[in-house]
């Protein structure tokens, strides 16, 4: 039962149940877990608090390794649980909070994402529907047989095994929520490795810490007004109690400011909004220093992103998929912007805003598949130096050839439209510029990666399939260069190499993760999307295919650059 009693309040004891919101616990038996309705009382959904949130928000709790600001770990819940950032526009702390208090009312609401249309068909749910109550899931038998079976199979497991252990784990983590056993906001003490105690853990508290957390839980729901001022009282008094294992004053509002205005997509708003007036100064010559002032300040808001969450996490953007993607658009932006100015021509630095505005919009449109949270390093990946070299340098190479297929889609589409010589060998030239740089830097990552490989598996080369797929990715990329510079390959064959080469990137970066989910990189597997990456590859195959038909007989499509 997901609605787990809490320990009963006898007399003056501090050690009470949490308070109550509807019926005499919050936390008592919510009814069946068959998708049946419970007792009028716990179907009533309080409305949200009017309470004043910032000094809760501020209040730090233990989640994922880590000490942070409730504020990033309630966002981090209702992201994981709902797949939004907000749930009926609540805010995410108070939207916790409810469920902390009131989670038999909330046990009967659709919160729960299930967006896998085989998944929702194969264990009896409506596959038009994207969010399920806890009640309906928990109870779910052919659900619950899934995940097992993708438990004990490992990476032998079906996709539809992967998908069904994901949506298991949100309603495991709701039940957790709900049985009070997810905010962990009690301090033992000093030593930052021990486990903190929540809510549920109130008998083993001392007699001070309950007394301070049962008051500000009393005020929360009796939407007392003395919320914020008993929060701080507890904070004040797990502040002392926690000593250096506490997060300091600076830390909760630098992180409370990367949550609050969101750098990467403010970058992201920019380089959109540079590329606007690069239409627009087609007309209007005079938009496009304009133009340009705003891609270099949305270039340099996501360099402050990135540096905020290296603050934040004490270690480099290396962990998972989402910070490879906002890393290689970074990598994008700025090698564009170089360029531009190096050869003081714009169609690199045109290229360069347009996919690092696709990369970070794509981080910000799919936070459900590109998990945004900031997550400690795995134990393999702790030896910071040769992975931080080896990652940052392979990703800054798919930053390369993401720039080289740009180019070489605009390379085509000016050749299908007959532009002027000149435009095509401007493009060209950055096309040649982009590839070479993007092989230097796959070369050295890949050999960065089997010193990695030595010294943390013992062996440099095993042929895991990423260190297949990246090999397979640099010699695609030297043919290509070989062939221009043998005279196999004119302007039109390197555009094609390059838009055609970076499916290898593709299959190297996302595709053995998340498509071929097999291999030591098992700390990065995830699930889903992979029938947009068949799709996205058959469409660039189609493009190739129906460009180079229309423009084979132009002779200036071949002419060496």
């Amino acid at each position: 039962n997901p609605h787990a009693q809490m320990p009963p309040a006898t007399g003056d004891n501090p050690h009470a149940q949490m308070p109550p919101a509807t019926g005499d616990n919050p936390h008592a038996a919510g009814g069946d877990t068959t998708g049946t309705s419970g007792s009028a009382a716990n179907d009533t959904v309080p409305p949200p608090s009017t309470l004043d949130m910032s000094a809760i928000r501020r209040l730090p709790v233990q989640a994922d390794g880590r000490v942070q600001p409730l504020d990033t770990f309630a966002r981090e819940i209702v992201l994981t649980v709902t797949g939004s950032q907000s749930f009926e526009g609540r805010d995410p702390v108070e939207l916790v909070l409810s469920w902390t208090t009131h989670g038999p009312a909330w046990s009967h609401r659709s919160l729960i994402y299930v967006p896998n249309k085989p998944l929702k068909t194969a264990i009896g749910l409506d596959p038009g529907q994207s969010n399920f109550p806890l009640t309906v899931l928990a109870g779910n038998q052919k659900l619950h047989d899934l995940a097992q079976a993708d438990r004990n199979e490992g990476q032998n497991a079906t996709n539809l095994e992967k998908e069904a252990t994901v949506v298991f784990g949100r309603v495991e983590m709701l039940e957790e929520v709900f049985n009070g056993r997810i905010l962990a906001m009690v301090p033992t003490g000093p030593d930052p490795n021990t486990a903190w105690l929540t809510p549920a853990d109130i008998q083993g508290m001392d007699k001070n810490s309950a007394t301070l957390l049962v008051a500000f839980f009393k005020a929360y729901v009796a939407n007392d007004k003395s919320f914020s001022q008993d929060v701080r009282a507890f904070e004040d008094a797990m502040r002392t109690k926690a000593g250096a294992a506490y997060l300091t004053s600076q830390a909760i509002d630098l992180e409370l400011a990367y949550n609050h205005y969101r750098p990467f997509r403010v970058a992201w708003e920019l380089y959109l909004a540079a590329l606007i007036l690069v239409g627009l100064g087609t007309y209007w010559q005079t938009l496009r220093p304009v133009a340009l002032t705003l891609a270099i300040a949305g270039f340099l808001v996501h360099t402050g992103g990135i540096v905020m969450r290296v603050l934040i996490s004490h270690r480099p953007p290396v962990t998972n998929m989402y910070e490879s993607v906002v890393w290689v658009a970074w990598g994008c932006a700025g090698l564009g912007l170089a360029l531009a100015w190096k050869y003081k021509q714009p169609a690199a630095a045109i290229a360069a805003t347009l996919m690092a505005a696709i990369l970070l919009i794509l981080t910000d449109a799919l936070p459900s598949a590109l998990d945004p949270s900031i997550q400690p390093l795995m134990p393999v990946l702790r030896s910071n130096f040769w992975l931080t070299v080896h990652v940052l340098t392979i990703t800054l190479s798919y930053a390369a050839f993401t720039l080289a297929m740009a180019l070489g889609h605009g390379w085509l589409v000016m050749s299908f439209l007959h532009s002027s010589d000149e435009k095509r060998s401007s493009i060209a030239r950055f096309l040649n510029s982009t590839l070479r740089v993007g092989v230097l830097l796959l070369a050295a990552g890949t050999l960065l990666g089997g010193v990695w490989a030595q010294y943390s598996w013992g062996r440099f080369w095993g042929w895991d399939p990423k260190e297949v797929w990246a090999l397979i990715a640099l010699l695609g990329y030297l043919l290509i260069i070989h062939g221009q510079y043998a005279g196999w390959l004119g302007p039109r064959g390197v555009a094609v190499g390059s838009v055609v080469g970076f499916l290898g990137v593709l299959m190297a970066w996302y595709g053995v993760n998340y498509v071929l989910g097999k291999g030591l990189h098992s700390y990065g597997f995830g699930t889903g999307n992979v029938g947009w990456a068949i799709g996205y590859t058959c469409v660039e195959l189609g493009f190739v295919a129906l460009i180079t038909a229309v423009t084979k007989n132009d002779p200036a499509t071949d002419t060496a650059v």
